[in-house]
């Protein structure tokens, strides 16, 4: 396999640098265009270690359309090819009641959590495509969704859960779409160790949640299965790499085209 050109968006923080981290470790020439709102730490000093020839970064808001189309030509521009498409964008807030949350931040976290990844799709597949038709190996897009799309139910989430469950069926289609073009990966995360979930933990929505259900992360803190987010990283990448098939054991859904994948901690 030769190496990937890889897109990748939300990198700043959480799931997706610890993507961006073991992309890096892991190739021995990167070649990761990154997307995400501002530099972090985190970011600046992988930038440092790894320099520009390797490592290329937009800094910008991805719900605007502009940013995206100038990540997209970056990524043309510096390496000549995109061959892979990763999303690690995402939001929980607001927590707030239906009755209460403003018809705004409804906006808000749908164009956060769903119109941001469906402009990345569109700006990127034609470059995808063509990255296959030069290479002969069929280009991946991965994205990071939620099992809170279906069938969670969180007093004070239905911004979340609701942008999640428009993002999983969004998945469906476009595997359903391009799938003798591109493979395509929803990204199926446990309770991970974010700063939204650090919020659940230090009581600032225990007036939204319902006191059982507050309850079921200290249950799941206590028995160690909140996650860090280095375990569903390793699953990104190792689809990123070919390295997942339908029969892997980091397959929990097979819908539509789309194979849906989770970390093997716990498991």
């Amino acid at each position: 396999m030769s190496t990937p050109a890889v897109l990748l968006t939300g990198a700043g923080s959480g799931i997706g640098l610890c993507v961006l981290t073991q992309l890096l470790e892991k190739q021995p020439t990167p070649r990761i265009q990154v997307l995400t709102l501002c530099p972090t730490p985190e970011l600046t000093a992988l930038e440092t270690m790894y320099g520009r020839t390797q490592l290329k970064t937009v800094y910008g808001d991805a719900c605007d359309t502009s940013v995206v189309e100038k990540a997209v030509q970056e990524t043309m521009a510096n390496f000549g090819a995109m061959t892979h498409l990763i999303s690690c964008i995402g939001t929980m807030l607001p927590v707030q009641t239906i009755r209460d949350v403003p018809m705004t931040e409804y906006r808000k976290i749908f164009d956060i959590n769903y119109f941001s990844v469906v402009d990345l799709v569109q700006q990127s597949l034609p470059h995808l495509t063509a990255s296959r038709k030069a290479s002969n190996q069929r280009p991946t897009v991965i994205v990071v969704t939620s099992g809170v799309d279906s069938t969670v139910l969180y007093r004070g989430w239905s911004g979340y859960c609701t942008s999640k469950a428009a993002l999983t069926r969004f998945i469906h289609l476009l595997a359903h779409e391009e799938k003798d073009v591109v493979d395509v990966f929803g990204v199926l995360p446990l309770v991970t160790k974010s700063p939204m979930v650090d919020k659940i933990f230090n009581g600032e929505y225990d007036e939204v949640m319902r006191p059982e259900e507050r309850e079921r992360f200290n249950v799941w803190a206590k028995e160690g299965k909140v996650e860090d987010p280095d375990h569903i990283a390793r699953s990104i990448v190792k689809a990123a790499m070919g390295e997942i098939t339908a029969e892997s054991r980091e397959v929990e859904r097979n819908d539509c085209g789309a194979l849906f994948i989770g970390s093997l901690y716990q498991k």
